[in-house]
């Protein structure tokens, strides 16, 4: 047996769709609609086979993501083919003097459910997966469907469970876009978790163990997002002018860990490929809702937003380089011993091992039994982009750059502290709010930064300087969690 025909027997495809289902389904809900304006499709994953006398391999391979992939995307092309199908039969419907099925604008959602077993694993592994799902086949192979005006793609993280993130496998983030010039008439996009994350300190180390993520294949996704934008030039819908890309989910209390080692995705190209992605791509857009890990290349005045009027960016305190924005209360610089202050370059351990290795089953044995305040570095690197871009942006109304910030010492560091603990507990809100001037009143620049100042030619890049812009800074004001934001978004 060859090496994808094993892959195949290790998975169930049954239960998934057919383009005739998918079809008779879209048909049912417009009819006990009346017209179809919304249809939401669930994508489903193939179950994977854990028979006793064959259990699955501790570790997926390339080939059996390859697989599951292949399944993904044939859902997509039946989803995609069934829509076009119903734009037939609508058309033959009206020409016989019969009512539309269709509203003119269509709002599709694409839902993808979490991984599921046909038996209980022993090793958790594959409840976290290694390898993103990928398109299998060149977007131009995929059916051109006028009509869709708003597209939302996400998957259904496991809120039930302690890890949201729990049996949820991750999909390139190069699959949004490329599925952008498959919708001519789109309008919007929403993507509100990119399945980006930073590690979790569980206090069980096995879960760190299995919740671990391999950093050569996260530089390889977030490179070929750069190289989907790319490929889009000239395909981006011209009526797109929307769009929400929210790369990972906080939760409402931060629970990464702040002491992890991260990979540079800089290294050996000296550059962010997601945000200078984003940059390309905003320059289309009114509205950009984003939250990301980003760098300042982001706001490149030579890539100019002219038409962009509302935007929201909220960026990570740590950089795509594995360095960070800010600093401790007392001046502490988590990346102090490594080089440059940047996070550790990726080589050939980052890559995933396919085989089982001994840490793998001390691990499963360790898990089995127990289951039985702050201050700036170099906060001007992205504020001082930001100033510098909204020049270029003659149709803003409204713009913001922030970031939430807490701080979690170790245990050892709060002794250093003694009793005079330099810092508050709970989450703030750090960054700024930029209203241009209009109709003779002056702009509003807002800065919830408590003692914290930029240099003076930061405020003075701000449209209108000091004679046409109020300023007004803000205290620190701590909250116990940040808040819950569009949960709708997940819906």
């Amino acid at each position: 047996m060859d090496i994808y025909a094993e892959a195949r027997s290790r998975i169930s495809s049954v239960g998934l769709p057919s383009q005739d289902q998918i079809l008779n389904d879209i048909i049912q809900t417009a009819q006990d609609l009346g017209r179809l304006s919304n249809y939401t499709f669930i994508l489903g994953l193939p179950m994977l086979l854990n028979p006793p006398e064959s259990p699955l391999p501790c570790r997926e391979t390339p080939v059996e993501a390859d697989t599951i992939s292949a399944d993904f995307t044939a859902q997509i092309r039946g989803l995609l083919g069934a829509l076009e199908s119903s734009h037939v039969l609508d058309a033959q419907a009206i020409a016989d003097g019969k009512p539309s099925m269709l509203e003119k604008n269509l709002a599709l959602t694409i839902k993808i459910q979490r991984q599921s077993f046909d038996r209980h694993l022993k090793c958790l592994h594959r409840s976290y997966p290694t390898y993103t799902l990928s398109l299998t086949v060149f977007p131009a192979n995929l059916p051109l469907l006028p009509g869709v005006t708003k597209l939302r793609l996400f998957s259904a993280s496991n809120d039930a469970a302690a890890i949201h993130f729990h049996d949820v496998r991750p999909v390139a983030l190069s699959v949004p876009l490329l599925l952008l010039s498959r919708f001519p008439d789109l309008q919007e996009l929403g993507c509100p978790w990119l399945w980006e994350r930073l590690p979790i300190p569980f206090k069980a180390p096995s879960l760190r163990h299995y919740t671990r993520q391999w950093a050569a294949l996260l530089r390889e996704t977030r490179r070929q997002f750069r190289n989907a934008v790319e490929k889009l030039q000239g395909q981006i819908p011209a009526p797109m002018t929307k769009a929400r890309l929210w790369f990972w989910r906080p939760s409402l209390v931060p629970e990464e860990d702040q002491g992890e080692p991260l990979p540079d995705f800089l290294w050996p190209l000296g550059e962010d490929p997601v945000s200078l992605g984003l940059c390309t791509l905003a320059s289309h857009l009114e509205e950009l809702d984003l939250r990301a890990f980003l760098t300042p290349e982001i706001f490149n005045p030579a890539v100019p937003w002219t038409r962009m009027r509302r935007l929201r960016v909220e960026f990570h305190p740590r950089q795509p380089d594995g360095g960070w924005y800010f600093i401790g209360p007392l001046g502490e610089n988590l990346c102090a011993e490594s080089p440059n202050n940047r996070g550790f370059w990726i080589q050939l351990e980052d890559y995933p091992s396919h085989a089982s290795r001994e840490e793998d089953s001390i691990v499963d044995d360790e898990f089995l039994t127990k289951s039985k305040g702050l201050d700036g570095s170099d906060r001007e690197s992205p504020t001082l982009a930001f100033a510098q871009a909204l020049r270029y942006m003659p149709a803003l109304e409204e713009a913001e750059l922030f970031a939430y910030l807490t701080w979690k010492p170790s245990e050892k560091r709060k002794i250093d502290y003694e009793e005079d603990a330099p810092y508050d507990e709970g989450v703030h809100r750090w960054g700024l709010k930029y209203t241009p001037a209009k109709e003779g009143r002056k702009g509003l620049l807002e800065w919830p930064v408590g003692s914290w100042r930029p240099q003076a030619h930061v405020t003075r890049l701000f449209v209108g300087g000091s004679d046409g812009l109020n300023v007004i800074w803000k205290p620190f004001e701590f909250m116990d969690m940040r808040p819950e934001g569009d949960q709708d978004a997940y819906i």
